[in-house]
């Protein structure tokens, strides 16, 4: 998670957003 909070800061919401619904979905 830590890696996708960094990478969020730098990279685009909606890019990062759909990689942390896509981790949820597979952790959930």
């Amino acid at each position: 998670m830590e890696n996708i909070l960094k990478v969020s800061s730098k990279s685009s919401p909606n890019s990062v957003a759909g990689a942390i619904a896509g981790v949820l979905r597979t952790s959930g």
